[in-house]
């Protein structure tokens, strides 16, 4: 896995929290600080789980290595669906949450970043360095969730608040479909 692909990768895994964040800062007027709270709530939680996946992964890596291909393809893939299904089922302003109650927050943050998780288990088996991809995918995921944050604020109930999930989904999807090629011999 070279940088690009990394750099897409994170890019469109840090896409998924977008449509979410944003719906909540149509509800809610945050200050700058509060969005920097929720911003740095999600990044840490998203990068903690992908370093939790790629670390419990580590310790069955050697019983599944002859498979991690279709695993690595199969996870971008159902994780790409996940994302557009996710960002074009609820309507704006259908579900929001009070990112100031911190309870709510960190279970949020929690459910919005499991793809995370998942990701962390298909990085580890491309061989790469998960502290590096953690901190990439800490650091988009962080200006993705202010800049949702803000977005909300801005132009208030909108349906293009699915725009970025759909873009994100469909990178991992391609991604996926680049993989099943190049492993089947069918690109070079």
């Amino acid at each position: 896995m070279n940088y690009f692909e990394i750099f897409l990768l994170t890019l469109a895994l840090s896409l998924g929290v977008f449509k979410m964040l944003s719906e909540a800062g149509v509800e809610y007027c945050f200050t700058s600080g509060e969005r920097f709270r929720i911003a740095m709530v999600f990044a840490v939680f998203k990068g903690i789980l992908m370093l939790l996946g790629f670390w419990i992964t580590g310790l069955f890596q050697q019983w599944l290595s002859g498979s991690g291909h279709v695993i690595i393809i199969a996870i971008f893939l159902v994780l790409g669906l996940k994302i557009i299904f996710e960002s074009i089922k609820l309507k704006p302003g259908e579900r929001t949450y009070d990112l100031n109650n911190g309870v709510i927050l960190v279970l949020a943050a929690l459910a919005a970043n499991t793809d995370g998780f998942i990701a962390g288990i298909a990085f580890a088996f491309s061989g790469v360095e998960a502290v590096n991809i953690a901190a990439l995918l800490f650091g988009f995921t962080f200006l993705v969730s202010w800049s949702g944050l803000y977005y909300g604020k801005k132009k208030g109930k909108t349906s293009q608040f699915s725009r970025p999930g759909i873009a994100g989904g469909l990178l991992l999807l391609g991604y996926a479909l680049f993989l099943l090629l190049e492993r089947t011999g069918s690109i070079i």
